[in-house]
């Protein structure tokens, strides 16, 4: 069975490392990648990913992630999310999780 991936990274040389890594994988296969977390309702409606990995780390615009992930999960309830991120703060960190099923890395 192969998992198939979006990824959502800001920075060019992060989302080349993250598809290179999954491409060295047999049963993944990325089907969709975009530049910023406003993007990730299209994306996810256009490729419909077993698995959504998602940078929290972009500014601009009006992508507010805990909102983000709430709404990704509610209107697509198999997806699955692993979020990329620097941050460390333990309660910004639980209203995520909280949010849905997800992995933090």
């Amino acid at each position: 069975m192969t998992i198939t991936v979006a990824v959502i990274e800001d920075h060019p040389l992060v989302m080349k490392a993250v598809i290179d890594e999954l491409s060295k994988q047999p049963d993944i296969k990325v089907v969709g990648t975009a530049g910023h977390g406003s993007e990730l309702p299209r994306l996810v409606r256009e490729t419909s990913p077993d698995v959504v990995i998602l940078d929290l780390g972009m500014v601009g615009g009006n992508f507010e992630p805990i909102s983000a992930v709430t709404s990704l999960l509610h209107e697509n309830p198999n997806v699955r999310i692993l979020v990329l991120t620097g941050y460390d703060d333990e309660v910004y960190m639980r209203k995520l999780v909280e949010a849905g099923r997800l992995g933090m890395c």
